[in-house]
């Protein structure tokens, strides 16, 4: 008996020792089966994560080369082309030839699938393969062209295609824009719906804030033909501005009811945002593999409690050792996994993705950056070092700079940079990157992407050229326009001297002679009897006919070159004017002037001279009226002319459509010549008003 109670106490100790063994076991299992499910959930919220982010920064970059391609535009000559074409009712065929073409090699270098012109007012003035409906494209370049710089608009359903599309604008300085269309189908939603490793559920999609509603602008895996035509409510509170900024994380019921975990992440510089999900089942498969792995140890445990003591220690030794096997054996395959999906990612189509482990001074590489490379697989080491032998000498310093700057600052490292073939020619690659950093906070590894840009780059160059040469040619035709406006103004000068040498030999020569006529005959007369009554009526009436050649002559020479504005001023000169064609046009021409013109340059004293002389003709010859009005004002360093009448107006379109007369014209070209404008305000039956503005220059 005294044998048994030790032996039984011994027992008793060795079951609570069991049961106390088991229970911490259990409890040791349970915590462990925790922090590996919360280590995957946060794996894969941290990998859905960044999947957006690199998506979100692919569809960014995809954004400003759009908004690169209409910038380019706005610098380019074509432009002048375009106002000429909106401003013109009838725009030149060699005008829209050029519009055409240009709009053709974009949209055949950048893969738009239409492009067109449109007025302020909504009008399509000129376009190409456009296929979507026409009035929200007028509704869209009427917007555009108010705006100051160029833009993306927004995706939106059209209704007479049956599908989202999207257009990038550029305005014309007010009078329109260019508008060319984009299929998103092309590169937007392909890019968006491939997945970079094999999942079952994985997806993502593109949504954007409408109210207090979400709307999927494209198409859920499960649910085909949703994008545009479903929408969810917001039931959340508004996230933060940072939230905002950077994304969120999520776990919660999706459009079908089951949970998801997933991220949120903006696109930069748009209204859109991506969401990147997964279903929670298939996440936590793997751990519930695990749970069961640890319940069939668990039973192996309680079956080697009741064993006895002698074994429990051994068992749990074993056990420890499997432990560790498990966990060594996850983490290679986890590294392996890491490795393929960095190889699957290559169906991005030019798209390559890296991995660079710092401590190792390892890379690891997909087959589509290896390709981009024009590296041979051949499964060697590479590191930094065989990177930069890659990359063109005059570019490694500036990359070698942006990786340590970005390593620095916790920051993104974005850059552009050539390599090197082996074949000896040259190739442009985009590369994004973003390190990841330790407890200590030192960088462990850097994940990026990099992406073949030859063919922008050197679409870029032949834009550059073409806008050079058509520069060029624009020069060419300003230098021969100046060159006919310097004729005109030196034609014009040699006829306003011809004028005043016709006028001075008039008065010099010709009214002094009809003058000593008219005297010879008065002399005549006087010596004539007076029985002779014939002979003096006849020689009255010869003297009558002198003194009215001679007036004839003078108010010729006086319109040729009106003197009175070198001695009376411009304000008496066509004061002087307006009485005397009153009288000899028989209508009633009222004056008026107000200020000083005494400081008034010859040149623009003789411009409103000859643009008075010219309307109050037009008036006489078109107006069908009998009153006319003139008005001269000086305002600081501005003289204004104005000419008016009450008659039956003209239709102001076929005055700019270039179909007026010479009259017109002339008035024009003189304005030029001093720098002035002029201005026509006219209706049929609304009588016409002519505005003449000069500037005194000092």
């Amino acid at each position: 008996m005294e044998d048994e109670i030790p032996s039984s106490r011994h027992g008793q100790i060795l079951i609570a020792l069991f049961t106390a063994g088991a229970i911490a076991l259990i409890a040791a299992t349970g915590w462990y089966y925790l922090r590996q499910r919360a280590a995957r959930e946060a794996m894969v919220t941290q990998g859905l994560r960044a999947i957006a982010e690199i998506k979100a920064k692919q569809i960014a970059n995809w954004r400003g080369e759009r908004l690169g391609d209409g910038r380019v535009l706005t610098s380019s000559a074509i432009l002048h082309v375009a106002k000429r074409v909106l401003a013109s009712r009838v725009p030149e065929a060699a005008d829209r030839a050029d519009l055409l073409d240009v709009m053709q090699k974009l949209e055949r270098e950048f893969l738009y699938t239409g492009a067109a012109l449109v007025d302020r007012e909504g009008t399509i003035r000129l376009e190409l393969n456009i296929a979507a409906d026409p009035a929200r494209i007028g509704e869209l370049g009427k917007a555009a062209a108010q705006a100051s710089d160029v833009s993306l608009q927004d995706l939106y359903w059209d209704a007479k295609l049956g599908r989202p599309l999207m257009a990038l604008s550029v305005p014309v300085e007010g009078m329109g824009a260019f508008l060319f269309s984009i299929d998103p189908e092309r590169f937007l939603y392909p890019f968006i719906k491939l997945w970079p490793v094999p999942s079952a559920t994985a997806e993502t999609v593109l949504v954007r804030r409408e109210g207090n509603r979400t709307v999927y602008l494209s198409d859920l895996r499960d649910k085909p033909g949703s994008g545009f035509h479903f929408w969810r409510p917001v039931r959340v509170p508004r996230r933060t501005e940072a939230q905002t900024k950077s994304g969120w994380a999520f776990k919660q019921l999706d459009y079908r009811g089951v949970t998801v975990e997933g991220t949120v992440v903006p696109v930069p510089n748009s209204p859109w945002y991506l969401i990147a999900k997964i279903d929670a089942s298939e996440v936590d498969a793997p751990v519930s593999h695990l749970g069961w792995e640890m319940a069939w140890i668990m039973a192996l445990i309680a079956l080697a409690n009741a064993t006895g003591a002698g074994f429990i220690w051994r068992s749990r030794q074993m056990r420890i050792y499997q432990e560790r096997a498990i966990l060594k054996s996850r983490e290679t395959e986890a590294l392996r996994k890491s490795e393929e999906r960095l190889r699957l990612a290559t169906a991005y189509g030019k798209l390559g993705i890296w991995e660079w482990q710092i401590d190792a001074d390892r890379l690891i590489w997909s087959e589509g950056l290896l390709a981009i490379f024009d590296w041979p697989n051949e499964g060697e080491e590479l590191t930094l070092e065989r990177f930069f032998s890659a990359v063109h000498p005059d570019d490694r310093d500036r990359v070698e700079a942006a990786i340590r700057a970005a390593l620095a600052k916790h920051g993104d490292y974005d850059t552009e940079y050539r390599i090197c073939l082996r074949d000896g020619s040259l190739r442009w690659v985009a590369a994004y990157g973003r390190a990841q950093y330790g407890l200590a906070g030192e960088p462990v590894r850097m994940l990026g992407a990099a992406r073949d840009i030859t063919q922008r780059k050197q679409t870029e160059q032949r834009l550059r050229e073409l806008n050079a040469a058509l520069a060029r040619e624009l020069e060419e035709r300003a230098r021969t326009e100046e060159h006919i406006q310097a004729l005109s103004a030196r034609l014009m000068s040699a006829q306003e001297e011809e004028r005043s040498r016709l006028a001075r030999e008039l008065h010099d020569d010709l009214s002094q002679q009809i003058a000593a006529l008219s005297m010879a005959v008065s002399n005549l007369r006087a010596g004539v009897p007076s029985e002779f009554a014939e002979v003096r009526s006849q020689s009255e009436r010869i003297r009558e006919k002198l003194a009215d050649l001679g007036e004839g002559v003078r108010r010729m020479s006086h319109e040729l070159h009106p003197a009175i504005l070198q001695y009376s001023g411009l304000d008496s000169a066509l004061r002087a004017y307006c009485c005397e064609f009153a009288a000899l046009a028989g209508i009633q021409v009222a004056f008026h002037s107000e200020g000083s013109f005494a400081d008034v340059s010859p040149a623009l004293a003789l411009c409103a001279y000859r643009v008075m002389q010219e309307a109050l003709q037009n008036v006489v010859k078109h107006a069908r009226t009998d009153k006319a009005n003139v008005t001269v004002t000086r305002s600081g360093r501005t003289v204004k002319l104005i000419i008016s009448d009450n008659g039956i107006g003209m239709d102001l379109n076929t005055t700019r459509a270039g179909c007026g007369g010479l009259g017109l014209t002339s008035i024009r070209e003189r304005a030029r010549l001093v720098n002035g404008t002029v201005e026509i305000q006219s209706g049929i039956g609304r009588g016409t008003t002519l505005i003449l503005t000069m500037p005194i220059e000092t």
